[in-house]
């Protein structure tokens, strides 16, 4: 990444926030040369799916939930099939957490939209309270353009050419999430990050999707706990052990 390079990158925040990177990720990624990000093979074009990939977006003609693959689809407006998918939580065995209420759905549904989600028995709500609301429970989120979950979805997991809404953590280079957005970009997703959602769109702007607040209380409560499991080794049972 020479310094024209990362001059150009450093200044055009739309194709910063298509690679889900910051300024300083891509000086982190500046000096290592061989970083499969720069590496990569331009995605293929494919019309096996009734999404279209991502092209470049007229907000004059945007549709809800859809992209474009074909000129005609571009001249068409951008036609999409309103039809959302909701992933299964996979990356731990605790995340109970969901993208979307039932009360959510069942604003969707009404107002015309399709709404597709993977089974669990682990969320905070069942499948039954999503399947009340309109949802329908499928494995297969293949007819959705756009698909919502919480955490990363697993490389393996990823569809082609669909639109996906989760945290990722790539935005700060972290190694271990490389091979993450690199699936991103090889298989031609388009990717919203909540990470950068911001006020305004604006790269340094606040971010509108953001769980400081809950993290952090959850954060004293296991700190709590810890403490409290630490004393009773030392054969001290205190009130912050089931805090």
């Amino acid at each position: 990444l020479d310094s024209e390079m990362f001059r150009r990158l450093s200044s055009n925040t739309a194709i910063r926030g298509r690679l889900g990177l910051s300024r300083n990720s891509l000086r982190a990624l500046q000096t290592t040369p061989h970083h499969p990000l720069w590496t990569q093979k331009p995605p293929t074009s494919t019309t096996s799916t009734p999404c279209p990939s991502s092209a470049k977006l007229d907000r004059n003609k945007y549709h809800p939930f859809s992209t474009a693959t074909t000129s005609k689809s571009i001249q068409d407006g951008y036609d999409g099939n309103n039809t959302l998918g909701i992933v299964r939580e996979t990356y731990n065995k605790w995340e109970r957490r969901v993208p979307l209420t039932p009360d959510q759905v069942r604003e969707l549904v009404q107002s015309n939209y399709k709404v597709l989600i993977q089974p669990a028995n682990h969320r905070i709500f069942t499948d039954a309270e999503y399947t009340a609301a309109g949802a329908t429970v499928t494995e297969d989120l293949g007819e959705a353009c756009l698909i919502l979950g919480v955490k990363q979805v697993a490389n393996e997991n990823l569809l082609k050419d669909k639109s996906y809404m989760f945290f990722s953590h790539v935005i700060k280079g972290q190694p271990e999430n490389m091979s993450l957005l690199q699936k991103l970009l090889d298989d031609n997703i388009r990717f919203f990050d909540y990470e950068c959602i911001t006020a305004g769109g604006a790269s340094d702007g606040k971010r509108l999707v953001a769980f400081g607040q809950f993290a952090g209380i959850a954060g004293m409560i296991d700190t709590f706990q810890a403490i409290g499991q630490q004393l009773l080794q030392s054969g001290y049972s205190t009130p912050v052990l089931n805090s």
